[in-house]
């Protein structure tokens, strides 16, 4: 089955799920997670309607998405991030939906901060040779000479995206913060950094077939978000949800559900 298909299948399923819990679809975005998918996936997965894309490794990711126009594949980290490796958080990503300690905040804040600024764009041609005007009369003051248009200034690169991770389950194997006020401290000082914006939350529950400790990690990291609401840069994001439980993320109030195999099929 092709990704195109794949998709609309989600679509539709997601839809009913949203209106068995009170939502609609539109509500809830769906980023494709593309780790260890081919660019020739990731272009038809955009061609499909597939609007974000979250990829677990830094190298994996600028290897895949050099050649891709940022502006319709916008690349977000969602996997764990060393801190020896902040460095490679380039102006290609849009955000890192996956921080989960104050250090790395720091690290991206002044990774950002100090960007070089982008290429100047040249100024655009004109449209037709400028004819020289005859010379005036000896009477009449000398006729102004219009100043060349000068390129366009270095852009320099958009605030980083971020999502503070949170970890619901207290699993030793998963990352974020767990003590509720430490998190609240991380996330007011992380919300005034330069160069990142602190767009809202994450969380990853379990891997267990439990509608109850899966749907309890979920509304955790719901109460977590309310928490720092105030502190949120625009429209807060509610990210959890994955192939094998975005349903009951959808019933949590998820905002966003990250999406691997449903949409891209099994890994050979």
């Amino acid at each position: 089955m092709s990704i195109a298909d794949n998709w609309a299948i989600f679509q539709d399923d997601l839809a009913h799920a949203a209106q068995r819990y009170g939502r609609g679809p539109d509500e809830i975005t769906v980023m494709a997670v593309s780790k260890t998918r081919s660019a020739r996936e990731i272009r038809e997965a955009r061609s499909a309607g597939l609007t974000l894309f979250g990829e677990n490794r830094t190298d994996e990711a600028a290897d895949k998405f050099e050649g891709l126009d940022p502006e319709d594949y916008p690349l977000y980290l969602i996997g764990h991030l060393q801190s020896g490796k902040a460095s490679r958080i380039t102006r290609r990503f849009t955000g890192v939906h996956s921080v989960d300690s104050i250090r790395i905040a720091r690290k991206l804040s002044k990774v950002r901060a100090q960007a070089p600024a982008a290429p100047p764009a040249p100024s655009a041609p004109s449209a037709a040779p400028q004819v020289p005007a005859p010379a005036a009369p000896a009477s009449s003051p000398p006729a102004s000479v219009p100043a060349q248009s000068a390129s366009r200034p270095p852009a320099s690169p958009p605030p980083l995206e971020v999502l503070i991770q949170v970890n619901t389950s207290g699993e030793e194997s998963k990352s974020g913060f767990r003590d509720p006020e430490e998190f609240k401290d991380a996330a007011a000082e992380i919300a005034a950094m330069p160069g990142i914006l602190f767009k809202g939350v994450m969380t990853m529950a379990p891997f267990v077939d439990n509608e109850a400790i899966v749907r309890g990690c979920f509304a955790e990291c719901r109460r977590r978000l309310e928490d720092v609401k105030s502190l949120i840069s625009g429209a807060p994001v509610l990210s959890m949800g994955m192939s094998s439980d975005y349903r009951w993320a959808a019933a949590e109030g998820s905002t966003l559900l990250r999406i691997g195999t449903a949409i891209f099929g099994n890994r050979e």
